[in-house]
């Protein structure tokens, strides 16, 4: 799960995080940090002790407070350091429908078991490997829509 979190010295901080019996073990962390930009001040992610060889500990006594980051902060996290692009289901058939240029309305039957909300894909591999995607996931639905559509009657 990936969490923010805000220590007593003042730094913040986003991670993959596991809950450990100290606090939690940190994957691919990063400091969040202020930067200038174009368009003014904005939010930008460094590395968090890179130098480290493998995961790290944050102590619980460490941290001020913490968090589920934003949807958009977790997926510029995601996009820089490689767990994917985390996206509910509704998202993604939102995503379809527009795509293709039809009116439709969805009838979601709440009588049913939720099943997974949302998606997050691990990439560890894929960045491990250098095979991550190089188009995005909207372009790349709308590929497999434009193709089933063409190929299928």
């Amino acid at each position: 799960m990936i969490k923010v979190f805000k220590l007593l010295n003042g730094e913040e901080i986003i991670a993959k995080t596991e809950v450990t019996g100290l606090g939690y073990t940190l994957s691919d962390p990063a400091a969040i940090v202020i930067q200038q930009t174009e368009k003014g001040v904005g939010v930008g992610l460094a590395p968090y002790m890179p130098y480290a060889e493998s995961d790290i500990t944050l102590y619980a006594s460490s941290i001020a407070t913490e968090g589920t980051p934003a949807k958009n902060m977790a997926n510029e996290y995601n996009r820089i350091f490689g767990s994917g692009i985390e996206v509910t289901i509704k998202d993604i058939i939102n995503k379809i429908i527009e795509i293709s240029n039809k009116e439709i309305k969805v009838k979601w039957d709440s009588s049913k078991p939720n099943g997974d909300l949302k998606r997050l894909m691990d990439t560890t591999k894929q960045i491990k490997y250098d095979i991550l995607p190089e188009i995005s996931f909207d372009k790349a639905l709308k590929n497999v829509y434009e193709f089933y559509s063409n190929t299928t009657k």
